[in-house]
């Protein structure tokens, strides 16, 4: 009789600490067309949440259980969910760039969504590399598509400071190329600023910016060091991808990861959809 004990046991330690560590939690919104600022109704909101389940008698990590709500006629919604306190909303409707972007528990969203404009493609995008090698820094090539050990072949450039300051790094042109910077407080974005930035400015590039990792991200603006030719990037304080660490910071070895979008045909339009 005490091997049965033991088994409903050991099923029940599992369930008291899932108990603990989830909830039932709630995220309220609105969902406006970014352009129009109008309410838009009938836009689909989801998180995943994943945990324990039973499968085959098996106790099973990782399930994901999908919550979703839609919106109503003024653009409302509130999604109940269980789970972790802070939540992936995943917003979603046809004609529209999908919209992703983590909430914490009993907030309130307001989400503006970029309505997707058939009659202008999106053009090239990739993800671009600028750091140091062996303590040499390294910019990068639009046009080529790599990185570049030379300024002068570079259409951006680092400029570090100390090797133990993470906080700022200088970003040069050459030639005839300059940049430009919008914050994410000038979208009025929290995120996915690339989705939000379609066209490059005419006039207003300086050749050099810093990077600030203590003030809120945005998009840099580049005109490449040919002068004819026009590229974006992404950058974000809170989301970085990075190759290295500190400790490849330090060693001389690190690289920032930043999607960047490109037009090689010289135009302005620098459209960019998820």
């Amino acid at each position: 009789m005490k091997t049965p004990r033991a088994i409903n046991f050991l099923f029940l330690v599992p369930a008291i600490t899932l108990a603990a560590c989830s909830g039932e939690h709630s995220i309220e919104g609105t969902v406006v067309d970014y352009d129009t600022r109008e309410p838009v109704s009938d836009v689909r909101v989801q998180t995943r949440q994943y945990g324990w389940k039973i499968s085959r008698d098996s106790l099973v990590w990782d399930h994901p259980t999908v919550y979703d709500t839609r919106t109503d006629a003024q653009g409302r919604f509130r999604l109940d969910y269980e789970g972790t306190d802070s939540a992936k909303l995943q917003v979603t409707l046809e004609g529209y760039v999908p919209f992703t972007h983590w909430y914490e528990s009993e907030s309130t969203a307001f989400i503006k969504i970029k309505r997707k404009d058939p009659d202008r493609p999106p053009v090239k995008s990739g993800l671009m590399r600028i750091g140091v090698e062996n303590h040499q820094p390294f910019g990068w090539s639009f046009n080529e598509g790599r990185r570049a050990l030379d300024p002068e072949e570079a259409d951006v450039f680092p400029m570090f400071g100390s090797r133990t300051d993470w906080n700022h790094i200088r970003l040069a042109v050459s030639g005839g190329g300059g940049l430009q910077f919008v914050s994410g407080p000038e979208l009025e974005v929290e995120s996915d600023f690339l989705v939000y930035t379609d066209r490059a400015p005419p006039e207003g590039y300086a050749e050099n910016l810093s990077m600030d990792f203590d003030k809120p991200g945005g998009v840099y603006y580049v005109r490449t060091r040919d002068g004819r030719h026009y590229a974006k990037f992404e950058f974000d304080p809170t989301r970085l991808a990075t190759e290295g660490g500190t400790t490849g910071y330090t060693q001389g070895n690190w690289a920032l990861l930043l999607m960047y979008v490109y037009n090689p045909k010289g135009s302005r339009n620098l459209k960019y959809e998820k």
